[in-house]
C-alpha cells in the first residue's frame, strides 16, 4: 500500500487547519462566555425593526449635517448599482 507524498500532506495540512480552526472556536467561545448577561427590555419584533431602520434608514449617519448628504448619495449609488446586478 503505498501512499504519494501529496496525500500525507494534504492529511496532515487538513487536520493542521481543522486543529486551528477548533482551538480558535474555543478561544471565541472562552472570550464570549466573559461577557455579562443582556438585560433587554426591547420586544423581539421591536430590535428586528430598529435593525432594519438603522441599516437601512441609515438613521445614525444622518445625525451629522456634514456626512449625511454625502454618505445619503454613495448609499443611494450602492442600491441602484445592487438592484442592477440583481437583475441582470
Amino acid at each position: 500500500m503505498d501512499i504519494p507524498v501529496k496525500n500525507i500532506l494534504f492529511i496532515l495540512l487538513f487536520l493542521g487547519a481543522i486543529s486551528f480552526l477548533y482551538f480558535n472556536l474555543i478561544r471565541l467561545y472562552n472570550i464570549v462566555k466573559l461577557g455579562k448577561p443582556l438585560n433587554n427590555k426591547i420586544g423581539l419584533w421591536d430590535g428586528v425593526f430598529r435593525i432594519f431602520l438603522i441599516a437601512l434608514g441609515q438613521t445614525k449617519i444622518f445625525r451629522d449635517k456634514d456626512a449625511s448628504s454625502i454618505h445619503a448619495g454613495i448609499f443611494c449609488g450602492f442600491l441602484v448599482f445592487l438592484i442592477s446586478a440583481a437583475e441582470s
